[in-house]
């Protein structure tokens, strides 16, 4: 959606300007306004998944209005800047390393579709098991996805400054910091592992293959926290093609272990 994209874009220039807490009162605002719309459009109008999709657009336009409204407000962004059409010099400066990321984020993309398909190939159970895996990764994420922007916000500027040596330090320690909330919130899910499934089913039959998927994913929180930092330090230096290829890379190993295990039906 254009306001999803505009959202986006204006919370990277508020990262560029060293302003983290405004991009978070506007992903609040955006949160509490979908709530709020959700409960009014879906029950209180009987407009069903069409009220929620409106609630959810209207709200992602009222935080995109107010992240703009501050650029705006602090003379860091004119209306008329808007006007002009950029020439092919200015695109060029954004779609070389946005079509790098672009190709990154479909690898990915097709990473978590693959993995999907492959859970549905070995049935129903395993399918919703995978589900409630990524549901609370998504949810464990929260825990040190926030230190990849602090991360890129801080590294950037110290880069600019061509302040390697502090560069370096900075990552070291927020790295040490995710590893540990991460190996924290691992070791949670881990003793956990049995009692998660419950809340997303009461099948009995979902509940020990979730709690085994559960286990191996937690496991790897602290790797994931430890990649996402150092993706985010990587990006900070500008080595676009550098991620893209380190994607590229992990997209086919994990499309040939996939095609090992299925034929050779290995742990199955």
């Amino acid at each position: 959606a254009p306001a999803t994209l505009v959202f986006f874009v204006l919370v990277g220039a508020f990262r560029g300007f060293q302003d983290l807490t405004t991009p978070l009162y506007a992903s609040i605002l955006a949160n509490t306004t979908n709530l709020a719309l959700d409960a009014v459009l879906m029950f209180g109008f009987g407009l069903g998944t069409f009220g929620a999709g409106l609630a959810t657009s209207v709200s992602q336009y009222a935080a995109a209005g107010v992240l703009f409204g501050f650029l705006i407000k602090q003379d860091r962004l004119r209306v008329s800047d808007l006007m002009p059409v950029p020439g092919w010099k200015s695109m060029y400066s954004v779609l070389k390393p946005g079509l790098s990321l672009v190709l990154r984020k479909v690898l990915e993309n097709l990473s978590l579709s693959m993995c999907t398909a492959y859970a549905g190939f070995l049935g129903v159970t395993q399918l919703a098991a995978q589900e409630t895996a990524r549901a609370i990764w998504s949810v464990s994420g929260v825990s040190w996805w926030p230190l990849g922007g602090t991360a890129l916000t801080m590294c950037s500027r110290l880069n600019a400054q061509k302040d390697y040596v502090a560069v370096e330090a900075v990552a070291q320690r927020i790295i040490r910091f995710a590893f540990g909330i991460s190996s924290v919130v691992s070791v949670g899910v881990f003793l956990l592992s049995s009692s998660i499934p419950v809340l997303f089913s009461a099948d009995a039959v979902l509940k020990p293959v979730a709690s085994e998927v559960l286990k191996y994913a937690a496991m790897t929180f602290p790797i994931a926290a430890i990649v996402d930092i150092s993706e985010s330090v990587s990006m900070s230096k500008q080595e676009y093609k550098f991620q893209t290829l380190v994607m590229t890379i992990s997209f086919c190993i994990m499309v040939a272990s996939i095609s090992v295990v299925k034929y050779y039906a290995l742990g199955l």
